[in-house]
């Protein structure tokens, strides 16, 4: 009966053990949504920005795509700024 109540036991801790661990991560990956969702925002907000600048330089262009990583094309860029 004694080995049977320690393997219950051994069992109980194991799962509490388990549970806890559960949490913990959980409460990590919730904390990880969180922080992508505020960096998310702050990279439309980024975006949006260089929209608007690009549009400032110059309003009859097409607005460039703030993701593009190709050079940019003549007349727009910093290199057309240093004239």
């Amino acid at each position: 009966m004694d080995e049977l109540r320690e393997r219950l036991l051994k069992l109980e801790e194991a799962q509490a053990f388990a549970e806890h661990s559960a949490d913990q991560v959980s409460a990590e990956l919730l904390r990880a949504f969180e922080q992508i969702e505020r960096l998310a925002r702050r990279l439309d907000r980024l975006e949006q920005r260089i929209v608007e600048l690009a549009e400032q330089e110059d309003p009859e262009a097409p607005a460039p795509d703030p993701l593009d990583d190709s050079e940019p094309s003549e007349g727009r860029g910093p290199a057309a700024l240093q004239d």
